[in-house]
């Protein structure tokens, strides 16, 4: 109650001294920068079947393209090389793991997306915001994609910190799935909530027919909320970089104490990859993809079919920054 009870007064005292505060636009990542503000990490922290490329490999090989678009949006595409690598059997798949130069603690962090991965047996793709030194730092993750249709650890949002953290559900759109952040204790799982049926459980011809839509990430001190829309209902106050995410209404998921978030949650870099296999693909592989791809591993089946894994690619449109910033008067 103490701790509650001073929140409010520190808070109630800015107010009175600065005024009110809004979200001001603090980043931008688009065509025109996204190669320079992201590193092209080669190593592959989850022992996946890849092979990580750095920046010029990946824009020579047509792994990497930034340029701006007919429908005048600028985008980023980002994906793995499929065809190259039919040449050389047994070989392992290029692609790119990109992580911001720049790090981030509290804000809105808005991601506008034309074309997400597809769900299939031997992709991993992630898009999610990590502290360095895994897991020491924590980890939040937006978007996580594996396996087939009937994999159950795939569209899930979830936290994974270094230690004890749990966190409780509040108002939220999805379905809580566990309340334990501790990464080591959980298996790489953390504490998760599952997208609702009416966010991204939908085949990825539906979500390119629609233009795709948008994640945000809403990081305070008492909250962390996870929205995704559809392109036709991204709120109208995200075009015109004056994000309210009081008028939002319900997240896809709403994460809050008992866990001292600002304990766990900390200098966040955004971090972007496709692979192939790697830790949790292997895990869930014997349930999950084994009886329908009648291959006996991840990477057996990888190597024998390179031509029908071409589903793991990104589009972005931008990635926009928001950070707490006294109004102006």
């Amino acid at each position: 109650m103490t701790t509650i009870l001073l929140r409010c007064l520190a808070a109630f005292v800015c107010l009175s001294i600065h005024g009110s505060w809004a979200y001001t636009l603090s980043k931008e990542y688009n065509a025109s920068n996204f190669a320079d503000e992201f590193v092209f990490e080669t190593s592959d922290p989850s022992h996946g079947f890849v092979q990580y490329v750095n920046q010029s490999s990946a824009v020579s090989n047509g792994i990497f393209q930034h340029q701006a678009s007919v429908s005048i949006r600028p985008n980023a595409w980002l994906g793995q090389s499929v065809g190259s690598l039919q040449s050389a059997l047994g070989g392992k798949p290029n692609s790119v793991r990109l992580v911001s130069k720049d790090t981030f603690t509290h804000g809105v962090l808005v991601i506008d997306v034309l074309q997400i991965p597809e769900k299939q047996c031997g992709l991993w793709s992630l898009l999610m915001t990590a502290g360095d030194n895994w897991p020491v730092n924590g980890g939040i993750k937006l978007f996580e994609q594996m396996g087939g249709a009937e994999n159950n650890v795939s569209d899930r949002i979830s936290l994974h910190a270094n230690a004890t953290c749990t966190m409780t559900a509040g108002a939220e759109e999805g379905q809580q799935l566990s309340t334990d952040c501790n990464d080591v204790a959980t298996g790489n799982l953390g504490c998760a909530v599952a997208y609702s049926s009416n966010d991204l459980r939908t085949d990825i011809g539906t979500f390119l027919a629609n233009g795709g839509g948008a994640f945000a990430l809403v990081w305070t001190s008492q909250t962390i909320s996870v929205y995704f829309w559809r392109r036709n209902l991204i709120p109208a106050d995200i075009a015109t970089n004056q994000p309210q995410p009081a008028t939002w209404g319900r997240p896809a998921a709403n994460f809050s104490g008992p866990c001292h978030i600002d304990e766990h949650f900390r200098e966040q870099r955004i971090s972007i990859s496709t692979s192939f296999c790697g830790d949790l693909v292997d895990q869930i592989w014997a349930q999950e993809c084994q009886p329908s791809t009648k291959s006996a591993t991840c990477q057996a089946y990888v190597q024998s079919s390179y031509a029908m894994l071409g589903g793991g690619n990104w589009d972005f449109n931008y990635i926009k920054l928001f950070q707490e910033q006294p109004a102006t008067q």
